[in-house]
């Protein structure tokens, strides 16, 4: 399991509450994954997902994959 970030609640700031929240819930589903690959493939199903009602959550997710998906690339004995 990936190291889960915190979704710091400034990046989704222009969401009402609600939203927010489940929108960081969602987010937070692509560090639960088992694998490098599943991160990648979870961070996209991710975007996809999210960017049908929030476009701009697609846009943050994509721009920062790279980074958000580095962990994965660590033995798994690292990810906590």
């Amino acid at each position: 399991m990936a190291q889960s970030p915190d979704v710091h609640p400034g990046c989704l700031g222009d969401l009402q509450k609600g939203s927010a929240e489940r929108v960081a819930a969602t987010i937070r589903t692509i560090f639960a994954q088992t694998t490098a690959e599943a991160v990648r493939t979870r961070l996209n199903v991710v975007a996809d997902r999210l960017g049908r009602q929030f476009p701009q959550v697609k846009t943050m997710l994509l721009d920062a994959a790279t980074d958000l998906t580095a962990c994965a690339d660590l033995p798994p004995a690292h990810w906590k």
